[in-house]
């Protein structure tokens, strides 16, 4: 028997059956490239004489995955009979109607004539006998939930290789055995042997000039502690400058576990800050407390070899603590729960991929809303509130005179009916909006954002340089404000250079303000980063 190995699209998964192999370099061949090898190993059957077959009909069986109506038939004319050619085509179809639809396990075979002369043609669909190699990193019955004794589908296989390489110390790859019995497979996981942890630590001013500019950061990540193919981040932010003047920390705890086409996370978040503002005649202190949990669920619903769509389902509890001088600032001080729906599609392109995010967010009162609720302000944020949120993304790598490059693009809007809380505003000036400020802030209830950037990869000995090019824009409204919209742009330049475990990035920006009633000017501003991973 033949063994074929096949790349798939979001993945390197091996097929193989008994004695030979054939290698496809092409980046994914995928179900088309199946159906013709199946086809060329009929092609014997063709040469037969189209006789007629002294049978009275053609039956199925072994189909439970399609009901009889949903699988081809003999299609012949008028007081023709049925031919070699027939029963040979008639296999051929169903075996491609099963494999169009990713059970790339199946076989099809004809059965003896019976006694009243019924032909008979039998699907064996192909099923998991058992799972092989596994280590402590891939845990068989969360990548392969239930597959065991049931027939195999491509998508499948995909999804458990996306989910074992979430994890950063895998690179796995998948080999598919004939198993001790016909049709039966046995899946052997293939995995490097690496450390499971991932200790990195940076230093960058990508932080608001006055208030965080300068900050130190460290990740740690354990890849799957409890043994699930799950995975858990630690990150500890802290401001670098002397902490008497102001300072700022940040603390993240992430997990995620999966289980088949569902990812299970859960998100904790605390932060702390404190500063000096100087009046005119006097100096003010303001510090803040905040902590925010979330909970998500995502679902992987369908795949092929051109597309991924998911959906997601998450809540977040935020709770908001604002300070002038030790006294609390009301105003801006809440804690409110957030439930967030969304849908996520990825699509491939020639030489990219285009990303859509839709979600709808609900404030829910619970845990002690925002006060502003009771007085029944409008005015004030409230937190019973509707956001709808889009974010379209794309990527393509292009040449132009005789060299590579890469474009990417985000495109991101919110739209809501109600005054927001000011953490689910939209803020085109972070650092992942539009680019070039430092000084001054700009949100909305409302707004949009585009961010474009060009480069290109110089691969030098053992270094990666990537010089790069960027554009942005923006607009935001606050509603219950005579401003109106306002308008941002900026541009950016920039270089990274990556060496072994080494990274350091250099960047020079500059941000406008477009609206006339904003005349705050934005400097020509450089940032720094540098990290090293352990």
């Amino acid at each position: 028997m033949k063994k074929i190995i096949i790349f798939l699209m979001f993945s390197h998964m091996v097929w193989a059956t008994e004695s030979r192999e054939e290698s496809y370099h092409s980046t994914q061949p995928s179900v088309n490239s199946i159906s013709h090898i199946i086809e060329k190993s009929d092609e014997f059957e063709t040469h037969l004489s189209p006789q007629c077959l002294n049978i009275s009909s053609v039956y199925i069986q072994g189909n439970t995955i399609f009901s009889n109506d949903n699988l081809p038939r003999i299609i012949k004319k008028l007081n023709e009979c049925i031919t070699i050619e027939h029963v040979n085509k008639l296999m051929r179809d169903i075996k491609n109607k099963y494999i169009s639809n990713g059970y790339i396990m199946v076989a099809v075979d004809t059965l003896p004539l019976n006694k009243k002369r019924e032909l008979g043609i039998s699907i064996i669909e192909g099923a998991v006998e058992r799972i092989d190699g596994t280590d402590n990193r891939t845990n068989p019955h969360f990548l392969f939930p239930g597959v065991q004794g049931k027939p195999l589908r491509l998508s499948e296989i995909d999804q458990a290789i996306d989910q074992a390489n979430r994890l950063q110390s895998n690179q796995v790859t998948l080999n598919l055995l004939p198993g001790s019995e016909q049709g039966m497979s046995i899946i052997n996981v293939n995995n490097i042997d690496a450390k499971p942890w991932l200790l990195s630590t940076s230093v960058d001013n990508y932080g608001y000039k006055n208030v965080d500019e300068w900050q130190g950061k460290t990740s740690l990540t354990w890849d799957s502690p409890f043994k699930l193919s799950d995975l858990v981040t630690v990150n500890f932010n802290r401001t670098l400058e002397n902490s008497k003047n102001r300072y700022k920390y940040h603390y993240t705890l992430f997990y995620s576990v999966p289980y088949g086409a569902y990812t299970f996370s859960t998100t904790l978040n605390k932060s702390q800050s404190r500063r000096y503002e100087k009046l005119k005649y006097q100096t003010i202190m303001l510090s803040n407390n905040n902590e925010r949990y979330r909970i998500e669920n995502k679902y992987t619903f369908h795949r092929n070899s051109q597309q991924i769509n998911s959906a997601s389902a998450n809540i977040e509890h935020k709770k908001i603590n604002a300070f002038i001088n030790e006294a609390k600032l009301n105003i801006n001080s809440y804690q409110n729960t957030v439930l967030e729906l969304g849908v996520n599609h990825y699509r491939k392109i020639p030489n990219g991929g285009i990303n859509a995010y839709l979600s709808i967010e609900k404030g829910i009162p619970w845990l002690d809303a925002n006060r502003a609720d009771k007085q029944n302000n409008r005015f004030l944020p409230r937190s019973d509130f509707i956001k709808n949120s889009i974010m379209l993304s794309l990527y393509r790598n292009f040449r132009l005179a005789d060299s590579d490059y890469q474009w990417n693009s985000v495109l991101a809007g919110q739209y809501s009916h109600r005054i927001l809380p000011g953490y689910e505003q939209l803020n085109l000036t972070e650092r992942g909006a539009v680019r070039g400020f430092s000084r001054s802030g700009l949100t909305g209830d409302n707004g949009w954002y585009s961010r474009n950037t060009i480069s290109r990869y110089l691969f030098i000995k053992e270094m990666v340089l990537i010089p790069r090019l960027g554009a942005d824009a923006g607009r935001a409204l606050q509603r219950k404000n005579k401003e109106g919209w306002r308008s941002h742009a900026g541009i950016s330049t920039g270089v990274s250079l990556h060496y072994k475990n080494a990274l350091f990035d250099l960047e020079s920006s500059r941000g406008w303000h477009l609206s006339e009633k904003y005349h705050k000017k934005e400097p020509l501003q450089f940032l720094f980063r540098a990290s090293y991973t352990f």
